[in-house]
């Protein structure tokens, strides 16, 4: 399989008054296309920074990060942005929805920025609502959605460029276990269909569904993580 993220060499550090406060301390990792993977430890080991860095949400303090063989460390905050708008899905504990859009409509915006016709547009929301089971809901608001509901309208906002990679942060930390595990049923289906999937977690069950799991401990890959 080919790497669809590589991660070399990677250092990030945080300025905290006159100290360095360091997220990570020189991590090295291969992700290859059509993994599901978690990125698991406790609290403050560096899993959500990994997963920022990989979606160019962060860069790096030192190292490199690779998306589909091209260094994005690098990249202004323009190419940046259009290479989050083409190539990678976010989807967070907190689902972020516009509270007084529908469904269908928060699943749209992000075809509005990258220009994409409205009928264009809709046609494809509601596709990507009927993949995650919601076409049914699309007029609803979040307020009348459940919260396994919200995260689904979540995962389907995430979809609708069709990028290749998704990454999620804590995807199940608000919801009940059935639900969470509902939610991860769906990203099966997606890699299945030849997405990848990162999820970060610090839930067992969460990550036994991933087919590789990767544990961090302050800032560095536990033995037997790393690139392939």
């Amino acid at each position: 399989m080919e790497d669809l993220v590589r991660v070399e060499g990677v250092t990030k550090a945080y300025r905290l008054g006159e100290i360095d406060v360091w997220a990570l301390r020189g991590v090295d990792l291969a992700i290859h296309q059509g993994e599901f993977v978690a990125l698991t430890g406790p609290s403050g080991s560096g899993k959500s920074t990994l997963l920022h860095l990989m979606g160019g949400l962060h860069r790096p303090s030192a190292g490199r990060v690779l998306l589909e063989g091209k260094d994005i460390s690098c990249l202004s905050r323009a190419e940046l942005a259009r290479l989050r708008g083409r190539k990678v899905g976010f989807v967070f504990q907190q689902f972020h929805l516009l509270p007084r859009a529908s469904a269908l409509a928060n699943v749209e915006l992000p075809l509005m920025y990258a220009g994409i016709p409205r009928k264009t547009r809709r046609e494809r929301a509601l596709a990507c609502l009927d993949k995650v089971g919601l076409a049914l809901r699309a007029r609803h608001r979040p307020g009348q959605l459940s919260g396994g509901e919200c995260q689904r309208v979540a995962i389907a906002r995430a979809l609708a460029c069709d990028p290749p990679l998704l990454l999620a942060d804590e995807p199940t930390g608000s919801l009940d276990t059935r639900t969470g595990r509902e939610i991860l049923g769906i990203f099966h289906v997606l890699v299945a269909g030849g997405k990848t999937v990162v999820v970060v977690t610090h839930e067992p069950y969460v990550a036994s569904f991933a087919a590789q799991q990767v544990r961090l401990l302050d800032g560095r890959l536990e033995d037997g993580n790393g690139t392939g």
